[in-house]
């Protein structure tokens, strides 16, 4: 007999209840009640996942996202957060199905136009992001959100002045909002005659229920624009302030760092690179390094090429290495994954990525790949996909920690908000592709960030010669791409190459010489 709706809504409550009491296996029990009769059900098949995320069962709780989305209709209640896991689980084709089958956006909620646009922004369908947010702003012309939101996507598309334009007028209406002043700071080099100093100094003065993630977000963009402005003492107070904040709310050890690059070498010595047996229609191009060390601009560079697809920062390969393991983990690479990699099958690991590779690229035959942090996946790339090409970009050291530490990131890089901490990662991030180019060579190709700026014609030769590209003379600028760029790079490398007159870092070498200090200790070679 059919579930009543009673029935079903009390299931799952109780559903709810047993899995906030890590009563699993009776949240399991209530849960598939529901399914038995309704197997494609959203809110069932969200707390199935739930649970199996909780007890560790990654493909599980994979299977459980991809059955909700299945359904020949999704209630637009449920539309938002489907589309989110399965971008978590990188299943971007479901994604795909799943907008194509959006009613008209006449149809559509208008709570749920914003969040449905910004879904499709990180999708990489700017077009019908555009779409749903020019109909959220037609409903709502006035809301704060609402322009902010129009101004982060006008941001990363490189329409910067139509992205300042819709952030004053937000901060017009909700002149409180530090995300908002965030990205204004970041807009462009600031002036004595225009800037926000006093604006964001008025925020910080006033007492209230402001929380600290907030506090530490205005003074970045305090920071942001006093180092604008030259005013660098005061600059590096609003700096240290926000860095203090950030990691007082984080649980990050240096320890833990070093114990995942000891295990990853130790674990690569066991293996071998891979050989291609399989011919892929699709060279995966990963580009690595630290952050803040130019991986954007050479993925820009690289795509200008017309048989280049730019995935941009995805996860893809990572989510290849927790559905091999299935292993829930965080990050690009974890201590549990290394520890259930033995026996690992990469070549299945390298067609589960190529999935998505080939769904992604329509025709061309490269794809970018610019997860920084796949440095730390090297081992397994070349055993998964041989045929990959890994471009390695290396910076100064003490301008790409500085860069890191004066960058707000949201849920990574948890170590670059001490200076200590900052240091000893670069160290381990050394030490380890110190490994891989001991063991890869020729694998890898090394490029130097300050030659880049400096002859970008000649290091892009070299590049397409190394992923089998012939050089076109569009690939030494970036201004010739104008696609999307979703990372803190994106108003420079809209600028073009440019070379600053000195390191950002230079003026506050005394402030930061517990890092530098700490870096020559390492064994890294740091200029006075």
């Amino acid at each position: 007999m059919a579930l009543q709706h009673g029935e079903q809504t009390r299931l799952l409550a109780l559903a709810e209840s047993h899995a906030r009491n890590k009563q699993y296996g009776s949240a399991l029990d209530a849960c598939h009640k529901v399914l038995a009769e309704d197997a494609t059900h959203p809110h069932a098949n969200l707390l199935l996942d739930a649970v199996y995320m909780a007890m560790g069962r990654y493909r599980q709780a994979r299977d459980a996202v991809l059955t909700a989305a299945s359904a020949a209709t999704i209630e637009l209640a449920w539309i938002v957060p489907v589309i989110a896991r399965l971008r978590d689980f990188c299943e971007h084709a479901a994604v795909e199905r799943v907008f194509a089958h959006l009613p008209g956006t006449h149809a559509i909620p208008t709570g749920t136009l914003l969040p449905l646009s910004a879904e499709a922004s990180q999708h990489g369908d700017g077009e019908l992001a555009n779409v749903l947010l020019e109909e959220t702003l037609r409903r709502e012309p006035e809301h704060p959100v609402v322009l902010q939101a129009a101004g982060s996507l006008r941001m990363v598309q490189g329409r910067i002045e139509e992205a300042e334009s819709l952030l004053l007028k937000s901060l017009a209406l909700r002149p409180d909002s530090p995300a908002a002043y965030w990205m204004l700071s970041k807009l462009k080099r600031w002036t004595p005659e225009s800037n926000h100093v006093a604006r964001i100094r008025g925020w910080l003065g006033r007492t209230g229920s402001r929380d600290a993630a907030s506090t530490s977000i205005l003074q970045l963009a305090l920071h942001k624009e006093l180092d604008d402005l030259k005013a660098f003492d005061q600059a590096w107070d609003a700096l240290e302030q926000a860095c203090a904040i950030k990691r007082s709310a984080l649980h990050y050890s240096s320890a833990d760092s070093i114990a995942l690059v000891d295990a990853l070498i130790e674990m690569d010595a066991a293996i071998t690179p891979g050989t291609s047996t399989e011919s892929h229609a699709v060279t995966p191009i990963f580009i690595v390094g630290m952050h803040r060390s130019g991986t954007t601009l050479m993925e820009q560079l690289i795509a200008n090429h017309s048989e280049v697809h730019s995935a941009g920062e995805i996860n893809d390969f990572p989510v290849a290495m927790r559905w091999a393991t299935d292993t829930l983990a965080t990050g690009p690479m974890s201590l549990e994954i290394v520890r259930k990699a033995a026996g690992t099958d990469y070549r299945e690991v390298g067609r589960h990525y190529m999935v998505n590779a080939s769904w992604r690229v329509r025709g061309k035959r490269f794809q970018t790949d610019k997860l920084p942090a796949n440095f730390l996946n090297i081992g397994c790339i070349l055993q998964a996909l041989p045929e990959a090409r890994i471009i390695h970009l290396s910076r100064d050291p003490m301008e790409t920690c500085f860069s890191n530490l004066r960058e707000w990131f949201s849920g990574i890089n948890e170590y670059s908000y001490r200076q200590d901490e900052l240091a000893d990662y670069f160290l381990q991030y050394r030490r380890l592709m110190g490994h891989w180019k001991a063991k890869f060579g020729d694998r890898i190709l090394d490029v130097d960030y300050a030659g880049l700026l400096e002859d970008p014609e000649a290091v892009m030769r070299d590049v397409a010669d190394y992923c089998g590209l012939d050089y076109r003379s569009e690939m030494s600028d970036p201004r010739n791409n104008r696609s999307v760029v979703a990372t803190a790079s994106v108003v420079q490398v809209r600028a073009g190459i440019k070379r600053e007159a000195q390191p950002k870092w230079r003026p506050y070498a005394e402030k930061l010489r517990p890092m530098r200090d700490r870096l020559r200790a390492g064994g890294v070679r740091v200029d006075d």
